[in-house]
């Protein structure tokens, strides 16, 4: 595979190297179960969603889920999923605002 086209996709990229998580990213955007929540998504809020932001708005789920999970964690454990959804919340927010996906 060449560096411009090494990804599932075969899709041009913008930097000169493709990682793994590049491919991984763009291989769950195609996905049809990513496609069609991001049908839902866009009917539910009234804009086009794109497949990037969803896996996004799903991260920022996962992250609220685990955080309100009923588990016996201790402080330091709650701690760290409450920052894991400040971040994933954080990431969804300028993502929305750039528009970038």
């Amino acid at each position: 595979m060449t560096k411009k086209n090494c990804c599932l996709l075969e899709m041009p990229l913008s930097t000169t190297s493709c990682s793994p998580l590049t491919r991984l990213r763009r291989s769950l955007e195609a996905s049809a179960p990513v496609v069609f929540l991001s049908g839902i998504y866009s009917l539910l809020l009234e804009e086009e969603v794109k497949p990037g932001f969803t896996l996004r708005l799903l991260h920022a789920q996962a992250a609220c889920l685990m955080l309100l999970f009923p588990a016996p964690l201790g402080l330091p454990a709650r701690l760290v999923c409450l920052l894991w959804a400040a971040l994933a919340l954080r990431q969804c927010r300028n993502n929305n605002s750039n528009n970038s996906f």
